[in-house]
């Protein structure tokens, strides 16, 4: 079984990842776990899961996080799509957004759920949110904090700020290590541009470490191991 959820509104669209992912293993508690993002996948683990059993015989629950979003990925899940669905494991995929050429690729063999943003969603309402992405690239703390309340008050939930926000990091990560327009998914030469003078003031591995500090935030919590909401903020103020 293929599950895909995707969705421009990314706090329900990964509420939803959860709710799924918990119920599948609640239904069946022998299921082994296997979590794969952009930066531990590797093409050949599918086909090894497909074939394989646990260790105690029973099947797997993959979940997979911005997988068939990512050019240099998507390619290998999609030509293995087939044996997924076959496969008597279960596989869940989050996505930030997928393009209509994927989706077509991908509603044969699997079942898609999307979550789209209120009508009448008005894009500048983002502007908070691309306020808090220029403090942080510019290093200006006082602004950081300031802009992160600004975002929070105009109703962004955390989840949603922290999505972005690890968009936003990864999409600097990518130029940093020499990644162009296509890579990150822009064809605005000025935003690209506005991103490569913010990727410069980095440090080596600095971007890693902040993006590996944000994105275990969410795993922590989802473990009960930290409360989001709090986590986040200390992120906010650390940065």
């Amino acid at each position: 079984m293929i599950h895909i959820i995707h969705g421009k509104d990314q706090s329900k669209a990964y509420k939803r990842f959860c709710e799924v992912s918990k119920k599948i293993q609640t239904d069946d508690p022998t299921l082994a776990l296997y979590n794969f993002s952009p930066e531990n996948f590797v093409a050949s683990s599918l086909d090894e899961l497909v074939q394989a059993q646990s260790l105690f015989g029973g099947g797997h629950l993959v979940l997979g996080e911005n997988l068939l979003s990512n050019t240099n990925l998507s390619g290998a899940i999609l030509a293995s799509l087939e044996n997924l669905s076959l496969s008597p494991h279960m596989f869940v995929f989050f996505e930030e957004e997928l393009n209509k050429e994927i989706l077509e690729k991908i509603k044969p063999h699997a079942k898609v759920e999307e979550f789209t943003m209120a009508k009448g969603w008005d894009k500048d309402l983002e502007k908070p949110v691309y306020a808090l992405q220029d403090a942080i690239g510019a290093h200006d703390k006082k602004t950081i904090w300031v802009s992160y309340q600004k975002v929070l008050y105009a109703g962004f939930a955390e989840e949603m700020i922290f999505w972005k926000l690890a968009k936003y990091l990864k999409n600097l990560l990518v130029i940093q290590r020499g990644g162009g327009m296509s890579e990150i998914g822009t064809t605005s030469e000025y935003y690209f541009g506005k991103l490569k003078a913010q990727s410069s003031k980095f440090k080596d591995k600095e971007l890693i470490t902040k993006l590996g500090d944000l994105i275990s935030i969410w795993h922590d919590s989802h473990r009960g191991l930290c409360d989001f909401d709090l986590a986040l903020e200390r992120w906010v103020l650390g940065i």
